[in-house]
């Protein structure tokens, strides 16, 4: 049985393709604070509120109060 997930708004998609290429580059996953600066958010928590949804959506993972633990969920790639 395959479960659908719910759609991303175009942002969304915007942000969780940053995250991915960021990683891919990288090799590490961004922080916070930079997911804000590369979209020109004034504040992490900016970047928070558009991360949430991509959480609860079950497309992306992190611990809480963990630094650079951003995941892509891999069935979302």
């Amino acid at each position: 049985m395959t479960t659908t997930r719910p759609a991303l708004t175009i942002r969304q998609q915007a942000v969780l393709d940053w995250i991915g290429g960021f990683i891919d580059v990288h090799g590490y996953s961004p922080t916070v604070r930079q997911v804000a600066h590369a979209f020109s958010w004034a504040s992490p928590n900016a970047a928070s509120v558009h991360l949430g949804p991509l959480r609860r959506k079950g497309y992306l993972t992190w611990l809480n109060n963990k630094p650079r633990t951003l995941r892509i969920v891999e069935a979302a790639k």
